[in-house]
C-alpha cells in the first residue's frame, strides 16, 4: 500500500539523511504501528478483510533492511510513504470504532426504551385496573341505591341508569 510521493520544490533540493536519521524515524513510527497493531487487535468494529490488510502492512513495515549509508535517502523516504500510510489506516479504524460506539449507543437506547415503553405500559394498565375498580364500585353502590326504592318502575330505572353510567364509565376508560 506504499505510495510514490509527489515530487514538490523541497524534493529537488539535495537532502543529507544518515542511517541515524533513518532509524529514529523509523523507531518512531514502530511505536505508532506497534499501538495501532494492539488498537486492531481490540476494536471489535473491524471486519476480517480489514484485520487482514492492516496484518499485511505491519507484516511488510516490519520485513526492512537496515539503514545504509547507500540507500539512506530511499529508505528515509520510504518510511515517509509507510507514515502516510499509517495515518490512513488510523482515520479508516477511527472511523470504524465511532461507528462501533454509535451501534453500542444506539443498541442501549433502544433497549432503555424498550424498558421504559414496558414500564408505561404496565402504569397504564394498572391504571385502567384501577379505573374500572372503581367503576364497578359506583355500579355497585348506585344498584343497591336502586334495589332500596320501593317502587318497581323506579327500581327498575335506577338500576337502568346505573348499569348505563357503568358502560358510559367503561368506555371512557377504554
Amino acid at each position: 500500500m506504499t505510495r510514490a510521493t509527489t515530487p514538490t520544490v523541497a524534493s529537488h533540493l539535495i537532502k543529507f539523511i544518515t542511517p541515524d536519521d533513518v532509524r529514529d524515524y523509523r523507531t518512531r513510527l514502530d511505536a505508532t504501528i506497534s499501538a495501532m497493531d494492539a488498537k486492531v487487535g481490540t476494536c471489535a468494529g473491524l471486519d476480517a478483510g480489514i484485520r487482514e490488510g492492516w496484518a499485511k502492512f505491519a507484516a511488510a513495515w516490519r520485513v526492512r533492511e537496515e539503514p545504509s549509508w547507500l540507500h539512506a535517502l530511499a529508505q528515509y523516504e520510504t518510511t515517509e510513504a509507510y507514515e502516510h500510510d499509517v495515518a490512513h489506516w488510523q482515520d479508516m479504524i477511527a472511523l470504524r470504532e465511532a461507528k462501533e460506539r454509535c451501534r453500542a449507543e444506539r443498541l442501549a437506547a433502544r433497549e432503555r426504551a424498550r424498558t421504559l415503553r414496558l414500564r408505561l405500559l404496565e402504569e397504564l394498565q394498572e391504571a385502567v385496573r384501577s379505573e374500572r375498580q372503581s367503576a364497578r364500585q359506583t355500579c355497585s353502590v348506585r344498584l343497591g341505591e336502586a334495589r332500596s326504592i320501593k317502587d318497581d318502575i323506579k327500581r327498575a330505572r335506577a338500576k337502568l341508569l346505573a348499569e348505563r353510567q357503568y358502560q358510559a364509565d367503561l368506555r371512557r376508560i377504554e
